[in-house]
């Protein structure tokens, strides 16, 4: 889904409307960079807080995020209903996440606008 603009940069990673690749990590450029005026104006469903609510508090915890496992154990659902989830959560803006590579979810609301998690 990303589109390369480019062979290369300077820097010897390749560049996308995303970020840049580097191998084994991913940094985002200020095209992609998180915008909290645009992700404030977004609402979210009572299920949608809670996700969000819980991989606040996990990565708080545990210093990285969790699982799509995880999160299926934590709210017993099955494994799609998870990674559904995850995919409509990102496409609404309000977590970003590298696909493919493990534990890359990163919430894009502000702790102020999270529900409790129940």
């Amino acid at each position: 889904m990303h589109r390369v603009l480019g062979r290369g940069n300077s820097l010897g990673g390749s560049e996308t409307s995303r970020g840049i690749w580097r191998g084994a990590s991913w940094r985002l450029s200020t095209e992609g960079a998180y915008n909290r005026e645009i992700v404030a104006k977004r609402k979210f469903s009572e299920k949608q807080g809670q996700y969000l609510a819980f991989l606040f508090y996990y990565t708080k915890l545990h210093g990285r995020a969790p699982s799509e496992f995880e999160m299926q154990k934590y709210f017993g659902v099955s494994p799609p209903s998870v990674h559904e989830m995850v995919l409509r959560l990102e496409a609404n803006g309000f977590v970003e996440r590298v696909p493919g590579q493990a534990r890359s979810i990163r919430l894009l609301v502000p702790r102020e606008e999270l529900p409790e998690l129940e």
